[in-house]
């Protein structure tokens, strides 16, 4: 399957050096990301069953045994193109439930640098090109059973950051998905800080820094924008 979504992606990247209309480069990377986080989502669902947690890098195959996968640069660069190409499309909608689709697909370890580059597309996203008028929050899905649920992109979320199983939040307007996005985007730039104050470290902590930083002027703007200056307060005193 990650066969044929990289030959996707690189015939996208052909069509791109010959000057093709940015159509034919978004099919191309929409077949790639459909079938790539198809693949995610099953092995979250082996994950699960086998007992392993989403944390784990392990995929079962159809026979039970299992095998270690990994996603290449090739479909990491499919994943996260296509949202720039729907933006510069003007299709605000379709990136937004894009970077949706990658985050309700789990946390699978070796799936985590996408889901950190999503997250940050996304809150900047909602911050600057939406609005309540056109701010759709994420749909009801269908189980397998049947059953209608809320969506699972914040249940997800809402677990890695307690470590508990917490009912599904839905995002009632573009403000509360764009507060919920941007702690998700703090607790992973948490998560992967360096602390050590070694020369060797100097690098990871001045991008550690930077991405913190972003964070907050992002929590101020969308903040200030709704007059909540008492969070604000809190905020800048953490």
């Amino acid at each position: 399957v990650l066969l044929v979504a990289e030959a996707h992606v690189l015939r996208a990247l052909l069509l791109e050096k010959k000057f093709e209309s940015d159509a034919s480069l978004t099919d191309c990377y929409a077949k790639s990301s459909q079938l790539v986080l198809t693949y995610v989502k099953e092995g979250v669902v082996n994950a699960e069953m086998s007992g392993k947690g989403t944390g784990s890098p392990w995929m079962g195959s159809g026979g039970g045994s299992e095998v270690q996968w990994q996603l290449s640069g090739l479909v990491e660069l499919g994943l996260l193109k296509l949202p720039v190409l729907y933006l510069k499309a003007g299709d605000v909608s379709k990136c937004i439930d894009h970077l949706r689709a990658i985050l309700q697909k789990g946390e699978l370890s070796l799936y985590r640098s996408v889901r950190q580059s999503a997250v940050r597309i996304l809150a900047r996203t909602l911050l600057r090109g939406t609005c309540d008028a056109s701010y759709a929050s994420p749909p009801d899905v269908e189980n397998k059973s049947g059953r209608i649920r809320r969506s699972s992109l914040t249940g997800i979320s809402r677990q890695s950051l307690s470590g508990t199983k917490e009912p599904p939040f839905n995002p009632r307007n573009v403000i509360e998905e764009t507060l919920l996005v941007l702690l998700i985007e703090e607790s992973m730039v948490h998560s992967g800080a360096a602390l050590s104050l070694n020369p060797s470290q100097a690098d990871a902590w001045k991008r550690t820094h930077v991405d913190a930083a972003s964070v907050y002027d992002l929590f101020i703007i969308a903040l200030g924008g709704r007059e909540q200056y008492g969070v604000l307060a809190e905020v800048d005193r953490i």
